[in-house]
């Protein structure tokens, strides 16, 4: 019988995008990402903000 995987890391990483606001406009021009890694980990990228969100603070 094979163990059952854990899901703790994918739940602790998904309270953290939820607590940070991750994947959200921020207001500063900039969208923030977590990012799994496979093998390595996660990574925080910083992703340009949309035109129309962009346009609409303009």
């Amino acid at each position: 019988m094979t163990p059952t995987p854990s899901r703790t890391l994918d739940t602790h990483a998904s309270r953290l995008r939820t607590k940070l606001q991750l994947g959200q406009f921020h207001g500063q021009g900039q969208i923030y990402q977590l990012s799994a890694i496979y093998g390595l980990g996660y990574r925080m990228e910083i992703l340009p903000a949309p035109e129309a969100a962009t346009a609409a603070t303009a």
